[in-house]
């Protein structure tokens, strides 16, 4: 199967000079070693005889290689090809003026600066169609691999399947199905069964979980391994799971669009009213921050026991949330990225395909003033 991308508007010769550069500077043609022949890279690349050629003109005027007749291409630099750092693509589906976005820049940089990389992160917004642009962009600009964090939804995993045959990709937080790709995500099963059975061993009688609306795997999973974990102790009747969109509310609030927290404190509020709960789950620390902490709900209905999740670099919360002695699980991101840049270097130099899973777990804290 060709590499090379015949529906890019990066012309062909260009891609194939980019890819035998990269090549080269994984050490596949040594200094003074031949390039194969012509033909034999064509059929390797899926391309013509006369893109090669054009290829490798463009290789010679950079001094990377040079022609001797009745000799072949020769690589002249490999050893000053190699010192140049590889340079990745990040896609995530955050909106970069989100604080979260701030924490996926910093961990790439971390993870990069580890092997003496570079990254590239680009936001898609959530958006499908622009996820596919950006990671077309980061292929045919020569990127050595990509981590891709998916974008809701299932859209993009037929263009998923057709990315990976051509380049590394490690997936961030969610698998596409049926693709041959390692994925490293944070334990959601694990963290949800631990959060039910903390709740259970606290021996309340009613608890309240707000189940996000957004419909992407990590919630689900999460979910999923509540409703289970309460099953198997005997407790579906303890825990009352509701739906609330609070990442709505999160996202819009950090890019500062200054939403209206009327409705969702009102919608708060009906669920407080119609149970006597005595503690309350929600995935979104800000949320309750903002809708619970610093409302007149939480005089109205006091809890004994809240829970929430928050990241290694966690936003500052108000004294009035610090107040409430918050029991957080903690995604470990970094790590979360770290893996990910770990596996991607060594399925470029290492040529490794392994399609494994690698799961990160949470900790947990309780945050206080």
């Amino acid at each position: 199967m060709g590499v090379i991308n015949t529906a890019s508007k990066v012309p062909k010769h260009i891609q194939t000079a980019t890819e035998l550069r990269r090549r080269i500077r994984k050490g596949e043609y040594r200094s003074a070693g031949r390039l194969p022949p012509v033909r034999v890279l064509g059929g390797e690349l899926g391309v013509s005889v006369n893109v090669i050629q054009r290829a490798v003109r463009l290789l010679e005027n950079d001094g990377v290689v040079e022609s001797r007749h009745g000799v072949g291409v020769q690589v002249v630099h490999e050893d000053s090809t190699r010192r140049t750092p590889l340079i990745f693509g990040l896609v995530y589906p955050y909106h970069p003026r989100t604080s979260f976005a701030g924490t996926v820049h910093c961990y790439a940089e971390m993870a990069m600066d580890l092997r003496q990389n570079y990254c590239i992160v680009k936001s898609s917004y959530g958006d499908s169609e622009r996820e596919r642009d950006l990671v077309s962009q980061f292929v045919d600009t020569g990127a050595e691999g990509l981590m891709i964090w998916p974008c809701p939804g299932e859209e993009n995993e037929p263009f998923f399947r057709e990315v990976s045959a051509r380049t590394p990709v490690v997936f961030i937080d969610r698998r596409p199905k049926q693709i041959n790709c390692p994925c490293v995500t944070l334990d959601w099963r694990r963290a949800g069964r631990d959060i039910i059975l903390h709740m259970a061993r606290q021996g309340f009688g009613r608890v309240l979980v707000l189940e996000e609306t957004l419909d992407i795997s990590s919630f689900r999973e999460l979910f999923d391994a509540m409703r289970t974990a309460a099953a198997e102790i005997g407790a579906q009747e303890r825990f009352d799971f509701v739906e609330m969109d609070a990442t709505s509310l999160v996202e819009q609030c950090q890019r500062k669009l200054c939403p209206s927290s009327q409705v969702p404190m009102q919608r708060l509020g009906e669920i407080l009213e119609a149970d006597r709960y005595e503690a309350m789950f929600c995935v979104h620390d800000e949320f309750l921050d903002w809708i619970y902490a610093n409302s007149e709900l939480q005089e109205r209905y006091p809890l004994q026991k809240i829970a929430s999740m928050s990241n290694t670099l966690p936003s500052p919360r108000s004294q009035a949330f610090l107040r409430l002695g918050v029991q957080e699980w903690i995604a470990d991101h970094g790590k979360l990225i770290g893996k990910a840049a770990e596996l991607l270097h060594e399925m470029v130099y290492l040529k490794s395909r392994a399609a494994a899973e690698y799961r990160i777990r949470f900790t947990t804290t309780v945050r206080k003033a």
